[in-house]
């Protein structure tokens, strides 16, 4: 396989996110044994590779150590990494997020004819993006008019040649990013759609197998290549979570043990056994809501119990005018 495999990994001690890359490079090398990973690292997480984070590293195969500023948050060094990363490594590569699992051969991106492709957020026209209104926010802080009629791509899994073209789109980003930095933009898509935008839309769209994002994209999970569980979609409480591994506790036996779980190797081919025992599908325009989506997720909470009562209330109400007016 020509392609190359590129994560990028800020973490510490004190997070899951080295383990979420174990995983999905495990994942990679389950279903791609002949793939080539490089992972970058900022200096503060090459630091914290003993004891068991060293073992978790495994799977890599070039491991590259970034300097970038220590006093910075963690966000800003990873963002800082990832938007310049064409520029900090040779050859084709294929960029994936961490919080993903690979469930089928790769070996089809070799004959992309694209320089640079990702799938379309959310898997809709950017006019039926749930996020629409937060990116248009986004963008009128990057000084950017965001129309409903542009391509809004997810930057979790990026296809990327090695040409000047895509050197320099890779430029033109990290400058966007660290523009948007100052306006305490620290999300890395919204200054990747903007790159876009001033590149003559260069990006091109690889189909949705490729970046599977399980909250808008269970149509294309029996035959996703890569699922994008994203590691946000998780409840607070670790209760009613769709996929298994939106459960921190599988990645925190990762942290201990060093190694996978059979109920989680399975997902490297049946993705289908991730979903979550007792999970309802609803239809999606219920996610663009927050507060349905808060009650949702903590059912029995004092909150929910009040809207619910409520609701009994208005309902009766409703029962008993409507009597009598009958």
């Amino acid at each position: 396989m020509k392609t190359k495999f590129l994560y990028t990994l800020v973490s510490s001690e004190n997070d899951c996110y080295l383990e979420q890359a174990f995983l999905s490079m495990a994942s990679l090398k389950y279903n791609n044994p002949e793939a080539k990973i490089i992972l970058l690292v900022d200096q503060v997480t090459n630091s914290s590779f003993h004891d068991n984070r060293k073992k978790l590293l495994s799977y890599v195969d070039e491991l590259k150590v970034i300097d970038v500023d220590r006093e910075s948050s963690a966000f800003f060094r990873s963002r800082f990494i990832k938007t310049n990363a064409r520029n900090l490594v040779e050859g084709d590569f294929l960029y994936i997020d961490s919080d993903t699992i690979i469930t089928k051969s790769l070996n089809d991106i070799d004959q992309c004819q694209y320089e640079i492709a990702a799938c379309q957020d959310s898997h809709v026209p950017f006019n039926l993006n749930p996020y629409k209104a937060t990116c248009k926010k986004h963008a009128e802080l990057l000084n950017w008019d965001l129309n409903d009629d542009v391509t809004y791509f997810n930057s979790g899994v990026i296809y990327v040649k090695d040409t000047q073209n895509t050197r320099d789109f890779y430029k033109l980003w990290h400058k966007e990013w660290l523009s948007g930095t100052k306006s305490k933009v620290f999300m890395d898509q919204p200054s990747f759609a903007k790159a876009n935008h001033i590149m003559g839309d260069s990006i091109r769209m690889l189909d949705d197998i490729w970046n599977c994002e399980l909250k808008y994209g269970m149509q294309f999970l029996k035959d996703a290549k890569i699922v994008h569980y994203l590691c946000s979609n998780k409840n607070i409480h670790s209760i009613n979570n769709v996929f298994l591994l939106n459960d921190q506790n599988y990645f925190e036996s990762i942290k201990k043990n060093c190694s996978i779980t059979d109920n989680i190797k399975q997902l490297f081919t049946d993705p289908f056994k991730g979903i979550v025992s007792g999970t309802t599908l609803i239809n999606n325009s219920v996610y663009s809501d927050s507060i349905v989506w808060y009650l949702l997720n903590n059912r029995g909470s004092i909150i929910y119990n009040i809207v619910n009562t409520l609701f009994k209330f208005l309902f009766a109400l409703r029962r008993f005018f409507f009597k009598t007016y009958q």
